[in-house]
């Protein structure tokens, strides 16, 4: 057997990575029908590698312009089922605008704006939420980013997000991250996250009145790279300080 050709083969098409993947994955999911996982699982990996070849091949876009949002638009026609778009169709559209540096995070990306872009909370965007979205999102000034963000927070459009429109938008967050990471998020895993975040809303909330006003949003931003609030507003190019 001559061996150097099959290394160089091996090498060349990544497959020790693709089977470190594979069994990193199997190890993680523990399946009871591993053959009928592995399947899935290439299938995915597929889908994903003719994603990435389809998005090198396209020519660039400035997706500021107006005519990058009617494009967008048109594909929002065209994805839409009774004129809407579910998270499944949303992140098809918006797929090609961000820059995938890695796949993990772009898709984490790409769900935390959904969560956003959905403001009535229907787990669909409307033509008015993803054409009013897209326009903050490509075209706003960092202020009207922040608070468009914060607005995606506030379910009742009060001004304040409470602790409970807080747990609830994170654990979309985390319900959206789990199923990209291939499993559930499990109740007490959620309700360890739960509780974290119950003390992070409290040292948030400055004033010590039940909720979080844009004020002390924009100063959690700011202050802190690692506050969940951050996660929100990095989705929408904002910069976390100190990186």
């Amino acid at each position: 057997m001559d061996v150097e050709p099959g290394a160089a083969y091996l090498k060349s098409h990544q497959i020790p990575q693709i089977f470190e993947r594979l069994v990193a994955q199997l190890v993680k999911s523990k399946p009871s029908d591993p053959l009928e996982f592995l399947g899935d699982l290439l299938e995915k990996m597929q889908q994903q590698e003719d994603a990435a070849a389809q998005a090198a091949a396209r020519p660039e876009m400035d997706f500021s312009t107006a005519a990058a949002i009617e494009h967008l638009q048109s594909e929002f026609t065209r994805l839409s089922v009774d004129k809407v778009l579910h998270r499944e169709q949303f992140l098809q559209v918006l797929n090609e605008c961000l820059e995938e540096k890695d796949h993990h995070e772009h898709l984490l990306q790409l769900n935390t704006i959904f969560d956003v872009f959905d403001r009535d909370r229907s787990g669909t965007v409307d033509i008015s939420e993803f054409t009013s979205g897209l326009r903050i999102l490509f075209r706003g000034t960092d202020e009207q980013k922040l608070e468009f963000a914060f607005s995606g927070l506030n379910y009742d459009h009060d001004g304040g997000v409470t602790v409970s429109e807080f747990l609830a938008y994170f654990k979309h967050y985390f319900m959206a991250k789990s199923a990209i990471d291939g499993h559930k998020l499990e109740a007490m895993r959620w309700r360890s996250i739960s509780d974290h975040l119950r003390r992070v809303f409290k040292g948030s909330d400055t004033d010590a009145n039940g909720s979080i006003d844009i004020a002390e949003f924009a100063a959690a931003v700011k202050r802190d790279p690692d506050h969940p609030f951050t996660l929100i507003w990095q989705s929408f190019g904002g910069v976390a300080p100190g990186r």
